[in-house]
């Protein structure tokens, strides 16, 4: 066997954490089933990171070929007649997904634009100078009932002048939210082209300059789009498994506490036993 200086650093280290992990003494030997199993590990760590320099290729190359997200329709079989030959074909083609139908409620509520209107704004302004669920989503302070939108009762209203169903805006801002949880940009329409950011720019007003400026802040629209559904739109589905995640991670955090609790216990009655056969034996 040869000797532990000529060991590799990578091999020192191994053997130097699996003595602590086994809580070995200085004169120890690691038992042999642990041995093994630690030579082992080290072999699969030597052909991991030779197969590490691969990856960023191979990752780049499944992003080149990565085609756009399709949905296959099929229209069934037919029996294609070519000479004496006949062969069964299906029909069937490739379509992106849909646009959102909440897009509508996102850009600008049909109450407002109605509002602009009677003011005596055209039809083409007063759609640039509405207001929908993108805007509410940046300042959750200012929602009270007398801003269209900001109420359970409100949005129920503006669905119905925009004829879109409840059930329908809770899926597409779920969708939306899934997005922002990922910290990806929610694509809304794939026609279109029409995203939605998942952070803004805090701006502030410029008496001065008479202007919004960028004050070097993000706005995180994951945790304001959570309290939309949670306050107005009321998605019992959504509210209950937040309440159950946060149930969890609070009782998971409990078992940890009780773990660390028990094992500091244990290392100091352990300390305390060898502590008073010392005591004894002297």
């Amino acid at each position: 066997m040869a000797s532990f200086a000529n060991y590799s650093h990578k091999k020192k280290m191994k053997i130097a954490f699996t003595a602590q992990s086994l809580a070995l003494k200085a004169w120890e030997m690691i038992p042999s089933p642990f041995l093994k199993a630690m030579h082992n590990a080290l072999n699969c760590e030597m052909e991991t990171r030779k197969t590490m320099s691969n990856l960023g290729e191979i990752k780049q190359k499944v992003l080149e070929q990565k085609k756009a997200r399709t949905h296959k329709i099929s229209f069934g079989c037919v029996e294609e007649h070519s000479g004496n030959k006949i062969q069964e074909k299906k029909i069937c083609f490739e379509t992106k997904p849909k646009e959102m139908i909440i897009c509508v409620l996102v850009d600008h509520f049909p109450s407002v634009i109605n509002d602009l209107i009677v003011k005596g704004f055209p039809l083409a302004a007063a759609k640039k100078e509405a207001y929908g669920i993108a805007n509410l989503l940046l300042d959750p302070k200012t929602w009270s009932p007398a801003i269209i939108g900001s109420t359970h009762e409100s949005l129920v209203q503006e669905a119905e002048f925009a004829d879109i169903s409840m059930e329908t805006i809770k899926t597409d801002l779920k969708k939306i939210y899934s997005f922002f949880r990922k910290e990806t940009v929610a694509i809304l329409g794939y026609k279109t082209s029409y995203k939605m950011p998942y952070k803004q720019k805090e701006k502030v007003y410029n008496a001065y300059k008479r202007c919004w400026e960028w004050n070097g802040n993000w706005i995180w629209m994951a945790p304001n789009l959570r309290l939309y559904i949670i306050k107005v739109v009321k998605d019992e589905d959504f509210c209950a498994t937040l309440i159950q995640t946060a149930w969890r991670q609070r009782r998971d955090k409990k078992i940890l506490k009780l773990l660390k609790g028990f094992c500091s216990l244990t290392n100091f009655l352990s300390g305390k036993g060898e502590l008073i056969s010392f005591i004894t034996n002297n």
